[in-house]
């Protein structure tokens, strides 16, 4: 068996995500474990995460103790470094346009620029 931790790959060079799928659900831990590696953003793109998210939560349930550690690793990682990743969730997407619309729905004032900017020269 191969335990690479870099994600499989179509010969046209683009992810192979029913692979990686096979491998999240292998009968091997250790492969399913490697296969949790490989979804990883920090190993990949996030796409691959955003695309397996719903399989990587179900191995933190799995039967073996050492896949549903790294998957929690995993997910973990993932985010607590989200502050420079894309959104992952409706419920991110959501919260982000609408503090985006508060934002801009009032110009500020001109006395509040001024503060600011003479703030900003201390």
């Amino acid at each position: 068996m191969e335990t690479r931790i870099e994600p499989p790959r179509t010969p046209d060079g683009a992810i192979d995500f029913d692979t990686l799928r096979a491998d999240l659900r292998d009968p091997d831990p250790v492969a399913r474990a490697c296969a949790v590696l490989r979804c990883c953003p920090c190993r990949t793109e996030l796409d691959v995460f955003e695309g397996l998210f719903s399989e990587l939560r179900a191995r933190t349930h799995d039967p073996d103790a050492e896949v549903r550690a790294t998957a929690r690793e995993v997910l973990r990682e993932t985010f607590e470094h989200g502050g420079d990743a894309l959104p992952t969730s409706k419920r991110e997407v959501t919260d982000d346009m609408a503090r985006t619309r508060r934002r801009s729905r009032f110009a500020p004032d001109a006395e509040a620029v001024r503060v600011r900017n003479k703030k900003g020269r201390r």
